[in-house]
């Protein structure tokens, strides 16, 4: 559940799907690749970047994929909220 998360560290994989489906798995979409391939760039870099796009299209869910992926032990998640 997004309000239990430990802002610090990555959720785990089962907690991908905001369903909580227990069959549910990542499919690599062309835009799951891109994001992957955008991150380990900015990785390799070490720079930053913004991923933006509609309500519930998916950024998170690729975010954490890829950062789970490529950087599971240097990644530390962070809570930003606007006007506080």
């Amino acid at each position: 559940m997004i309000a239990d998360l430990d802002y610090g560290l990555l959720p785990d994989e089962s907690e991908d799907h905001f369903l909580g489906l227990e069959q549910a798995r990542l499919v690599g979409t062309d835009t799951l690749l891109t994001t992957r391939d955008n991150i380990e760039a900015v990785i390799e870099a070490k720079a930053m970047m913004c991923v933006y796009g509609p309500a519930g299209s998916g950024k998170t869910m690729s975010v954490n994929s890829a950062l789970r992926h490529l950087a599971p032990g240097i990644t530390h998640r962070l809570e930003l909220r606007a006007g506080q």
